[in-house]
C-alpha cells in the first residue's frame, strides 16, 4: 500500500510524505515488515506503554531504531522521532517530567544522525500540562528556557478585553483511551444526557368565519 500510494504521489505538484507510528519494541509486530520494505518519510516511535518507554533508562532502546534507520530501513535518510506523553495522564506508562524528557532528547539529537524530533501525545495534553511541548521545543533548538511545574489538571482558560473565565474540567463517563497502547472506540456510552422531549400541547380549534367561502 505505501509503494502504491508513493507511486501515485509520483509527479505530483506538491510532495506528499508517508509516515508511521510503531511501538518501540523491535521489531514491531503489527508493521515490522512495512517498515522494512517500504519508503518512509519519518516514523514517530512510541517510546511508552511499553518496556522500552522513556522512563526506563536501561531498556530505552533508541539506538536500536537508528541502526535500522541506517542499515535496513530503503530510505536512507529516513528520520526517527521520539514520541513520548505529554501528561502523567495521556499514557498508562512512561511519562516523565519535561526537563527529564529534555536531557534524553538533547542527547538523541547529539548521537544519532537519525533523529528527526520528539512527537508529543498529545497536544491537548501538552498544553494543559505547562506548555510541556514548548518546553521540550526550547530545549532542542535552543530558546529561551522556561520554568516548568507539572500541573495535568490545570484548567483552559478564554479571555476577553474585559474578563477571564475558566471552562470546567470535562468528566467523561468512560476511561481515557489514552491510557492504553492500543486505542479502541469505548462503547454504550452518551457524552451529554438529553433532555426530555417536551410533551405536545394540543393546538386550539381555529374558528373560520363564513366570509372568507364564496356562495
Amino acid at each position: 500500500m505505501v509503494n502504491t500510494i508513493r507511486s501515485l504521489a509520483k509527479g505530483a505538484s506538491k510532495r506528499y510524505y508517508i509516515t508511521a507510528a510503531p511501538q518501540c519494541p523491535f521489531p514491531d509486530v503489527y508493521i515490522g515488515g512495512a517498515l522494512d520494505n517500504a519508503f518512509f518519510d519519518a516514523v514517530y516511535v512510541q517510546f511508552y506503554n511499553n518496556y522500552c518507554e522513556t522512563s526506563v533508562p536501561s531498556e530505552f532502546n533508541f539506538d536500536t531504531w537508528d541502526e535500522w534507520a541506517r542499515t535496513k530501513s530503503p530510505n536512507s535518510d529516513v528520520k526517527i522521532y521520539l514520541g513520548a506523553p505529554a501528561s502523567s495522564s495521556a499514557a498508562g506508562n512512561g511519562y516523565v517530567d519535561a526537563p527529564t524528557l529534555a536531557k534524553i532528547a538533547q542527547q538523541a539529537q547529539k548521537e544519532y544522525t537519525s533523529f528527526g524530533g520528539v512527537m508529543l501525545w498529545d497536544a491537548d495534553a501538552a498544553y494543559t500540562n505547562n506548555r510541556y511541548d514548548r518546553a521540550i521545543k526550547n530545549a532542542l533548538t535552543g530558546g529561551t528556557t522556561i520554568s516548568f511545574s507539572a500541573s495535568p489538571t490545570l484548567p483552559l482558560t478564554t479571555t476577553t478585553a474585559s474578563s477571564s473565565t475558566s471552562l470546567p474540567e470535562l468528566k467523561l463517563p468512560f476511561k481515557d483511551p489514552r491510557k492504553t497502547a492500543r486505542v479502541k472506540r469505548p462503547q454504550g456510552f452518551t457524552l451529554f444526557q438529553r433532555d426530555p422531549a417536551p410533551t405536545a400541547t394540543p393546538a386550539k380549534e381555529r374558528i373560520i368565519s363564513p366570509r372568507f367561502f364564496r356562495p
